[in-house]
């Protein structure tokens, strides 16, 4: 097939470009028209935005379900909710929670990712947790959060990658625990992208882990110390240092939009990265959801846990394509930089972009029609293209 439209890419836009899909794959970009062969379908999309497939590294559920739940029905309904705002990939996010439980969630994900799939494609599964910082747990369960003076860690850790039948490719974790170098270099060693977050990390210790081999943030602001001058933090490590990538949720809640213009000043639009750290009340109505072993309160684009209304955030609500509209036009950034932020910047984080989170010949053929109000009109998944519930 023949799509035509504005085509960002990576490097450019190509205003009533031509792109050619043949199969599953993008084989050529052109700004020139393009001649159809017999029966070959062209799709005019005309004064609509044509960009690489949304890649979310960071999501805990949707419509109603969660990864937690981890169920083959709660994983196809996250993921049909993806397709909707335009998400192609993402990473099915765990949360703390006992040893068994997480045991069996991991053993459950990878007996799931074993078979086809309907909706966004899932890359792998997201570790939050449990090796994360009680004084920043955030909305996670303080009773599940390892202590290393009674658990070994780092045996937990091998039992959880050969559980997950080698589908973890991120895991968050806390630098200034005593266990954090073991950790770091295991995952790193076996292309496990580490994450440093929910941390009171100093500045030194956060240095030290992403020279132990750490190369990302999670949610980057939102559960660390803000940055003071005389105690840099985390916070700033991860700022000043250019191999790490940084998270983001850009909802207009959890980042005021100049924090959001601030970090790419900062990191550059290459090291930026756009999630939603959605929960399974996102897209649906007002009232009191479970999250983690706590109850969480969904009010208008507000997640607070319960009973600390106005005071203690607990996840977002945030769609992705949404929150590239923020970045836009709340938060300064160019559509071609917002666009990156979740497409190619997660794709180089995760190892994957030698086939996601582009448009160029040779790649996927994950591709979303956005209109003008960045509103998705549709998805196609490997050129096959979904439906409303993320159905190819």
């Amino acid at each position: 097939m023949i799509l035509r439209g504005d085509i960002y890419t990576s490097e450019q836009c190509i205003q009533n470009g031509y792109m050619k899909v043949e199969g599953k794959t993008i084989t050529a970009i052109s700004s020139e028209p393009m001649s159809p062969k017999t029966n070959e379908p062209v799709l005019d999309y005309s004064g609509h935005m044509i960009v690489p497939g949304f890649i979310n590294v960071h999501i805990h559920g949707g419509a109603g379900s969660d990864a937690m739940d981890a169920t083959r029905e709660a994983v196809e309904a996250i993921a049909a909710d993806q397709v909707r705002q335009g998400v192609t990939t993402f990473l099915l996010t765990t949360l703390s929670a006992d040893r068994v439980t997480l045991r069996q969630v991991l053993a459950n994900f990878s007996a799931i990712l074993s078979e086809p799939l309907q909706g966004a494609q899932i890359g792998g599964i997201h570790v939050e947790g449990p090796f994360i910082s009680l004084e920043k747990k955030g909305a996670q369960s303080e009773e599940a959060i390892r202590d290393y003076d009674h658990v070994n860690t780092l045996d937990e850790l091998k039992q959880f990658v050969e559980i997950s039948g080698g589908t973890i490719r991120l895991i968050t974790l806390a630098p200034e625990r005593q266990d954090a170098e073991a950790l770091v270099r295991f995952a790193a060693e076996r292309n496990i992208v580490v994450s440093l977050g929910h941390s009171c990390a100093s500045f030194e210790q956060a240095r030290q882990a992403i020279e132990w081999g750490a190369r990302h943030a999670t949610h980057t602001f939102n559960g660390m110390p803000p940055i003071h001058h005389r105690q840099p933090g985390l916070l700033t490590a991860v700022m000043l240092d250019d191999r790490v990538y940084t998270e983001m949720i850009a909802d207009g809640v959890h980042l005021n939009p100049a924090i959001c213009q601030l970090l790419l000043r900062v990191k550059g639009e290459d090291k930026v990265i756009l999630i939603t750290d959605a929960l399974r009340c996102a897209g649906m109505p007002d009232g009191d959801y479970v999250f983690s072993d706590q109850q969480v309160t969904k009010s208008g684009k507000y997640v607070y846990i319960r009973g600390k209304v106005g005071e203690t955030l607990a996840g977002s609500i945030l769609d992705m394509n949404r929150g590239v509209e923020i970045l836009v036009k709340q938060a300064g950034y160019t559509r071609q930089q917002a666009i990156k932020a979740a497409s190619a910047n997660p794709a180089r984080a995760l190892g994957i972009d030698d086939t996601k989170g582009d448009l160029a010949p040779g790649k996927d053929a994950d591709i979303v029609i956005l209109n003008e109000g960045f509103d998705v009109q549709s998805v196609f998944i490997q050129g096959v293209e979904a439906d409303r519930h993320g159905s190819p």
